[in-house]
């Protein structure tokens, strides 16, 4: 029994070891990960953008707290874990195509594509303003990945989640937004809506979340 207990130990002590190892290992890249995170905040603090003309209804770009939005996108993950129609046999949920409707100059865009924390495989961002999305793309090198397009006229199927903060500070056309929002989606597509308007009344979405800003196209 000793002789027993002393290899299992052993082996015990060398699984921790080579799980430290590694752990270590990672260590340096996730402080690489960090930093690009960090330098990608301050450059865009930093960057001069200008909105050129926006339709009066619109907002100008406000930038989400950074802390909010991630907990929405990991609040997405859990939703998107729980549901039947987006399982995979290894990952969390299967690789899902991203939206973020008046991305401004791509800050969020370009964070999320910076780590493979999330399993996003397309992530594209749009705006309204034009000189926004080039400095963003001249900047971030997004190229395609940023565009210019209008929320209101939009065809969003191509896209299994769409975020958005807000894009237009009139209640009629935020109203008129997530209804051409919610009628171009393909069924079980999901919305993040921050400071949405009138998704928590509508019937052809499910609320995933306590907070009414995670949905679920039906």
């Amino acid at each position: 029994m000793e002789r027993f207990a002393d290899s299992h130990d052993s082996f015990y002590i060398s699984e921790v070891a080579e799980q430290a190892n590694e752990l270590a290992a990672s260590i340096p890249q996730l402080l690489e990960k960090i930093t690009l995170l960090q330098a990608a905040v301050n450059d865009f603090a930093k960057l001069n953008l200008e909105e050129g003309t926006i339709p009066e209804e619109s907002f100008g770009y406000i930038p989400l707290d950074l802390g909010e939005f991630f907990a929405k996108i990991f609040a997405l993950e859990q939703a998107l874990t729980l549901d039947v129609d987006y399982r995979h046999p290894e990952l969390r949920h299967r690789p899902c195509t991203f939206l973020e409707v008046g991305c401004g100059g791509g800050r969020l865009v370009h964070l999320l594509s910076c780590t493979d924390r999330f399993n996003f495989d397309k992530i594209h961002g749009f705006d309204i303003s034009e000189p926004m999305i080039k400095a963003g793309q001249a900047r971030y090198g997004l190229g395609s990945n940023l565009f210019v397009e209008d929320c209101l006229t939009f065809d969003y199927s191509g896209y299994d989640v769409v975020f958005f903060y807000r894009p237009l500070q009139d209640d009629d056309a935020e109203t008129a937004f997530e209804n051409r929002l919610i009628e171009t989606l393909k069924p079980g597509t999901f919305i993040v809506g921050a400071g949405q308007e009138s998704l928590d009344n509508n019937r052809k979405v499910v609320a995933k979340d306590d907070q009414n800003s995670i949905f679920k196209r039906l």
